[in-house]
């Protein structure tokens, strides 16, 4: 399968593959949040503009049937009127059923309401719960991203805000459609704005959808319980409350009495006189200054370039044979390779765990991916492959970074 790489990450896996850094010091620009924002914002958006056009065609049948009855005249209206009260008057005198005044009909408003409240409360709980996602990602745009890109998806965000807000506004329909379709053109006009400076890549998008599909599914499992009927009530056994509050009552009485025992015990310990401390022997060690952390880390990085090689050429291997689309035995040989040269390496205590801690965090995060890359690629789980490859890819750009503050490369 053929696989397109966004071009920030394909520079950070080229720089790792090849064993190459930049000349001028300067890590290459690797965006994270900012597809997943994007990717959100417009799944987001879908999903509030299908809940308006929904409720706008419900709100136009339900004043249109209004209007239609609406139509009839007022003599109509007052001779069905005193046709029911002589009839009722009629049916009473000679002892049978009166005859049951129709009903009024259901307002435009309630029905729109109801459909907010009941078929569309799932959809709604998980669009909140997908702005927030976004809001929460947005200041890791403005901190990653170039500004004018940064500003272009905030703007992008407010927009489909517009949109969601603009669903739930109770209005007649022909408002409803003016307040909805300037949302969407604004929304739109924001889009268009966007589209020139960053395109989200089908994997990145796959790969945010993914990544929160759980928080969104949670928010619509929790809004089905929460609308969901309560069973009836079983009938109110009082003589077992009396019970149950009996007992209820003995344990606070209990608790009150260990709790009076404990602060009279308290009381008597801090009148006494202290005692002293015993001195133990041990002193902790003072943390390293940032030029012995870097003595540190310059010391550790040979032995590190030495065992980390066969994985960098095992690596470059498989991404050639995925980039020239080969999916037979090569592909799956070069699988199991770079599961043999990763593997002794995540064995080895020492070279992964270099001084700095957050570096040895985010280097055997990216080459328990690297594993994960390998065994889903022999399983011949496709999609897996795609996510763990992803995965490797932010993990290593972020390491790439720690490692540029010592002058090193990974």
């Amino acid at each position: 399968m053929r696989r397109k790489v966004p071009a920030g990450l394909a520079i950070t896996l080229l720089a790792f593959a090849t064993g190459c850094g930049r000349k001028d010091g300067k890590t290459p620009a690797v965006l994270q949040a900012t597809p997943e924002a994007i990717v959100l914002i417009q799944d987001n958006e879908a999903r509030c503009a299908r809940i308006g056009q929904e409720g706008l065609q419900r709100l136009a049948t339900a004043e249109g049937e209004a209007d239609l009855n609406r139509a009839r005249t007022v003599a109509e209206e007052e001779a069905e009127l005193r046709a029911l009260r002589a009839s009722r008057a009629r049916t009473s005198s000679e002892g049978e059923s009166l005859p049951e005044e129709p009903k009024p009909l259901v307002q435009p408003s309630e029905i729109f309401k109801k459909y907010l409240a009941e078929e569309a409360a799932e959809e709604l709980a998980v669009a909140d719960a997908a702005q927030g996602e976004i809001q929460d990602l947005l200041p890791q745009v403005k901190a990653e991203a170039p500004p004018d890109l940064a500003g272009a998806v905030e703007a992008l965000s407010g927009a489909h805000d517009q949109v969601c807000l603009a669903v739930r506004q109770l209005r007649r329909a022909a408002q409803y459609r003016g307040t909805l379709d300037f949302a969407e053109n604004s929304y739109r006009a924001a889009g268009e704005k966007l589209q020139p400076m960053y395109t989200v890549s089908a994997t990145d998008s796959r790969f945010a959808l993914h990544k929160y599909s759980t928080s969104l599914e949670a928010a619509r499992v929790a809004s089905r319980r929460q609308n969901r009927p309560a069973a009836a009530k079983p009938a109110k056994d009082y003589d077992r409350d009396q019970r149950e509050w009996q007992a209820v009552q003995q344990v606070q009485s209990q608790q009150e009495n260990q709790q009076d025992a404990a602060l009279n015990k308290w009381s008597k310990q801090r009148d006494k006189p202290p005692e002293a401390m015993p001195k133990v022997g041990i002193v902790e060690k003072p943390p390293p200054s940032p030029e012995e952390q870097t003595r540190a880390m310059k010391s550790w990085h040979p032995g590190y370039l030495a065992k980390v090689g066969p994985v960098k050429a095992a690596l470059a291997n498989y991404l050639r044979l995925r980039k020239a689309g080969l999916t037979d035995p090569a592909v799956h040989q070069s699988c199991e390779a770079l599961l043999a040269a990763d593997s002794p390496l995540l064995d080895d205590v020492g070279v992964l765990d270099p001084p700095d801690p957050q570096v040895a965090k985010l280097l055997r995060a990216a080459f328990t991916e690297i594993e994960g890359l390998g065994q889903a690629c022999r399983d011949g789980q496709t999609a897996e492959t795609v996510f763990r490859l992803d995965a490797f890819e932010r993990t290593m750009a972020q390491a790439v970074t720690a490692l540029h503050a010592y002058s090193l490369a990974p």
